[in-house]
């Protein structure tokens, strides 16, 4: 062992950069495929939007009526 030699504290800027750039790829990639699998639903969420909202009135209606 060599007395004189510190072992540095903090990593190169480059390997900091390096890693930073790497975790953002991998994000980037686990949001484009969570999009590819839910590209297909979206239509049918949309309507199902759509259904929801325009039936709610129809449903408070039974709501008071069935009880």
């Amino acid at each position: 062992m060599q007395p004189n030699v510190t072992i540095p504290q903090r990593a190169p800027p480059l390997l900091r950069m390096l890693d930073s750039a790497l975790q953002i790829g991998l994000v980037g990639l686990l949001i484009f495929a969570c999009s590819r699998i839910i590209l297909p639903f979206t239509g049918i969420l949309l309507w199902s939007v759509i259904l929801a909202v325009m039936l709610y009135p129809l449903h408070q209606r039974l709501v008071v009526r069935v009880g």
